[in-house]
């Protein structure tokens, strides 16, 4: 254990939270295998019966549900507990997955954006806020400047993606020697395996107080008074809209992700990795190859960040480079159209642009956490967790049905540049947001 504790960082926290944090790394890395072993061939699946607009409807169906149910499920989980909320989530998620798997009817297919929007809302910021919940209770005396969580986030991200270019290859492998249905059926079983750790290992926030606190000569805190569900419903709206940096801040991250992740990484990305690689195994081994680069690249960029004070401007210096990679992707893509360049050339091209994508978009990850584990207060951690995927679905609807219907009629260049435009917005919203005072 000392020799893990030591690569994650935490040997310096008290015993009872590096449990803690090693039983967050074993369900994050199962997360991942969950997450990235369908996510590559999902589009590609829909879309061998199923035209680009038909699964433009699907995806917004499935932000449609997770956009009404985030908030609500996020307090839940403030008023409840997290483990609640995370083992129905897994109930939900596997229902849609049985969808997948046993018809291909577009009804069906709705059903299983209905599932997974459920699922996708309760699980969304429920882990992250348990955890961050247990770090600034426990460590604000031993921890203050958040240097010792930025590394450790960092550790975990790396492992995080080193675990998501496996299951990535693995997926490939097997979507191209037998079936894609049985990366679905896989699916299921890590999340049954996830729900069954959750339900013995995950402790309330309130558990190990005494034992964390005994060795650092500190007050233990007094408990939060349970307050009912309105009430922190309340006191999440008026947290983010009370005071202009705020809203702005939590804006601009809506406007900037629900482009990037809606448009960008469902409707170009994936369909671009299979258009140059032109299999479903050589799509799996390039992203693999990325994501294990990524892994060192996390590694660096960790220790640097950590060391960084100044954190909101490397944040926005971040995101202005992600900017400058996403119209070299429009570029090369001009320049090198798939099928007039060879074969060597059609590989390193689509390398060097996940390259130089993840580098800033690592870079930023890393700033936000650090950002936003003192920004949240604990008593609304899990509402403003889930409050801010839900700002960037509330975007992401549209830009999902804009951008589907665009690329149908003008081509992915049309689609990358719809992203850098309302991604620029995106970070002028929380450049303006820094440069304003708490009130």
């Amino acid at each position: 254990m000392s020799k893990l504790n030591q690569f994650l960082q935490i040997n310096k926290l008290p015993k009872s939270l590096q449990k803690i944090s090693r039983f967050y790394v074993v369900i994050t890395m199962m997360q991942s295998i969950a997450f990235h072993i369908t996510d590559t061939f999902l589009v590609l699946y829909l879309l061998e019966t199923h035209t680009w607009a038909q699964v433009s409807i699907i995806f917004s169906v499935q932000m449609v549900t997770q956009l009404i149910f985030d908030y609500p499920t996020g307090i839940l989980g403030d008023w409840i507990g997290q483990k609640k909320i995370l083992l129905s989530a897994f109930l939900f998620l596997s229902s849609a997955n049985l969808c997948i798997l046993l018809s291909e009817s577009f009804v069906v297919y709705v059903l299983f954006g209905i599932l997974s929007g459920l699922g996708n809302s309760q699980f969304s910021g429920a882990l992250d806020a348990w955890y961050d919940s247990q770090y600034t209770r426990h460590c604000s005396q031993i921890d203050p400047s958040r240097k010792i969580y930025g590394l450790f986030q960092g550790r975990v991200y790396s492992l995080y993606l080193g675990i998501a270019g496996l299951s990535i290859l693995a997926s490939g492998l097997i979507a191209n020697n037998f079936s894609r249905q049985i990366l679905f059926i896989l699916q299921i079983t890590v999340y049954i395996i996830m729900a069954v750790g959750i339900g013995i290992g995950l402790k309330s926030s309130s558990e190990d107080t005494s034992e964390i606190f005994k060795n650092y000569n500190g007050k233990i805190p007094d408990q939060e008074p349970k307050e009912n569900y309105f009430s922190i419903l309340l006191k999440g709206l008026k947290f983010v809209f009370s005071q202009k940096k705020m809203w702005l801040f939590f804006f601009g991250i809506a406007i900037y992700n629900a482009f990037l992740d809606s448009v960008w990484t469902k409707l170009i990305l994936f369909p671009l990795y299979n258009q140059y690689a032109l299999s479903d195994t050589l799509t799996g081994v390039i992203r693999w190859v990325n994501l294990t680069i990524d892994v060192f690249l996390v590694g660096i960029l960790a220790k640097y960040s950590s060391q960084t004070q100044k954190k909101e401007m490397g944040y926005i210096l971040s995101l202005a480079g992600m900017l400058v990679c996403l119209i070299f992707v429009s570029l090369f893509y001009i320049l090198l159209p798939p099928t007039e360049i060879f074969i060597f050339g059609r590989y390193f091209g689509i390398w060097l642009i996940s390259l130089l994508m993840a580098t800033p978009y690592r870079l930023t990850w890393l700033f936000y956490s650090r950002i936003i584990i003192d920004l949240v207060p604990n008593q609304i951690r899990n509402s403003i967790y889930s409050f801010i995927p839900s700002l960037i679905l509330l975007l992401a609807i549209p830009a999902n049905m804009l951008g589907g219907f665009i690329i149908d009629g003008y081509g992915f260049v049309a689609g990358i540049l719809l992203v850098v435009g309302f991604a620029t917005i995106g970070v002028l919203f929380q450049l303006y947001s820094f440069k304003l005072k708490k009130t």
